[in-house]
């Protein structure tokens, strides 16, 4: 989850992006920073390092990406380590994606089966989701967890669909506690 720092970072990345008309052109951009990034450990690594002086992190983040992406994200990467605010650049970045992808009614669909799903099954699913929500497309991603027995879990944004055999078992035992406890006080 995004700390308030990289979320005023990343909303204000998106906003001028947004003022800018530049939404579109960005996207593509945050994408490849943040996956260069986190595809280098060794960038944070070395925005960690006390040794390194704001000025040379400052250096760094311009020979990395100046003139290969926007100015904007290079200088919101910088403003970042300018405020020493290393841990919040991915998740700024991430902000930024989330608010793209919203901004265009872009959902993010992740399902958990107990086994791995056929395409036509996907495409069913997918396609509910989209007739009862806002979302135009959704980026799905799929899981298997043999523990969840059968079902599904679908979790798109803070909603979650738990129609697990799993669930449905706790369901029931925590009831059949619940009736075993309330019998036992009424002796």
């Amino acid at each position: 989850m995004a700390g308030v720092a990289s979320t005023v970072y990343g909303l204000a990345l998106f906003e001028l992006a947004g003022e800018k008309g530049k939404l579109e052109e960005l996207y593509p951009q945050v994408v490849t920073v943040r996956d260069s990034i986190v595809q280098n450990p060794e960038i944070i690594s070395l925005f960690d390092n006390p040794q390194v002086t704001v000025s040379e992190k400052k250096e760094i983040v311009e020979k990395i990406f100046k003139g290969r992406v926007d100015d904007m994200i290079t200088g919101c990467i910088i403003t970042a380590v300018e405020k020493r605010r290393y841990d919040d650049i991915i998740p700024l970045l991430e902000y930024y994606i989330s608010a793209y992808k919203e901004e265009k009614h872009i959902g993010i669909l992740h399902v958990t089966s107990a086994y791995e799903l056929d395409a036509d099954t996907k495409k069913k699913i997918e396609n509910r989701i989209i007739s009862v929500t806002d979302y135009v497309s959704l980026e799905a991603d799929y899981t298997v967890d043999k523990s969840i027995i059968g079902g599904l879990v679908l979790r798109i944004g803070d909603r979650v669909v738990d129609s697990s055999i799993k669930r449905s078992l706790e369901e029931l035992k925590t009831g059949l506690m619940e009736k075993s406890i309330s019998n036992a006080a009424a002796e």
